[in-house]
């Protein structure tokens, strides 16, 4: 990778929204670690699920979550009317 790739992924992700990543519980501190290892704790926050399908790791960017809950409730308030 030149510098140049480097630095525009570098802008890139600092421009990217911090994204949740959920796992198993037993999974969590070494997937931080890995995170870490990869210095990039700034862009993920790590949170220990039960939930969590075996194996697998869920991304969420709640950033995009709530612009999207904030978009619908705006489109259902808009149909809402009051009558006296």
């Amino acid at each position: 990778m030149t510098l140049e790739e480097e630095l525009a992924l570098i802008v890139q992700e600092h421009g990217d929204a911090q994204r949740t990543l959920i796992c198993e519980p037993e999974r969590a501190d070494a997937l931080r670690a890995a995170i870490a290892q990869l210095e990039r704790s700034y862009l993920y926050k790590v949170c220990a699920s039960a939930a969590c399908p075996e194996g697998k790791i869920l991304v969420i960017d709640e950033q995009a979550l709530q612009a999207s809950m904030n978009q619908t409730f705006q489109r259902a308030a808009k149909n809402i009317r009051m009558h006296p």
